[in-house]
């Protein structure tokens, strides 16, 4: 029932050769190992990447994971196949909305322009991850690109909400509902961020 609740909630857009991709965070296990969500977010990222025609590939880290750095150092070995130059890690964020702020003002910074954008996400997350990101993106086309549900729920994540599937999707429609309600600004200066273990 969850998953197909899921794949009726899930945004995945047909995709048509994106100038950019961004390949959102989702932390590292304690065991320093990248979190199932993480991992398949790179490899999907990776290959929009190499089949679009897409010059740069954006990401960041998680603040509260255990070793930002050493998951800054495996998502830079997941690129590691990209044409040098082409990736672009924007340091530790917060959230959703820092995520896509943080990647817009690196994008600007580095003389990136992109037309159109690909936001490589999860499943539950992706109809949020959407509206943040337009929002970022007034002057971009967005498109979203989802994981499923299995690889995006990871019973040893540190981001708690994603450890239980049926949790993770209340979650993000509720988080949906607010930030539509009371828009981007002060969803915004809300600074919602999901609760981590330690």
């Amino acid at each position: 029932m969850l998953h197909w609740l899921v794949r009726l909630w899930q945004v995945d857009d047909v995709l048509c050769q994106e100038d950019a991709v961004a390949a959102v965070s989702y932390g590292l296990r304690p065991d320093r190992t990248l979190t199932s969500g993480t991992k398949a977010i790179d490899e999907l990222a990776t290959g929009i990447f190499a089949w679009s025609r897409a010059s740069v590939l954006a990401y960041g880290v998680n603040t509260h994971t255990v070793d930002p750095n050493a998951e800054m150092k495996l998502r830079a070995k997941d690129f590691g196949s990209l044409p040098s130059g082409s990736t672009l890690c924007v340091g530790t964020v917060e959230s959703t909305i820092e995520e896509a702020e943080r990647i817009a003002a690196e994008l600007r910074a580095k003389g990136y322009r992109p037309r159109s954008l690909v936001v490589v996400t999860g499943a539950c997350h992706s109809r949020t991850a959407r509206w943040v990101w337009k929002k970022v993106f007034p002057k971009t086309q967005v498109f979203v690109r989802s994981i499923s549900l299995y690889e995006e729920v990871d019973p040893e994540n540190p981001m708690v909400f994603l450890r239980n599937g049926w949790t993770w999707f209340g979650v993000n429609i509720a988080r949906h509902l607010v930030f539509r309600l009371l828009g981007y600004r002060i969803a915004r200066a809300l600074k919602l961020r999901q609760p981590t273990s330690d």
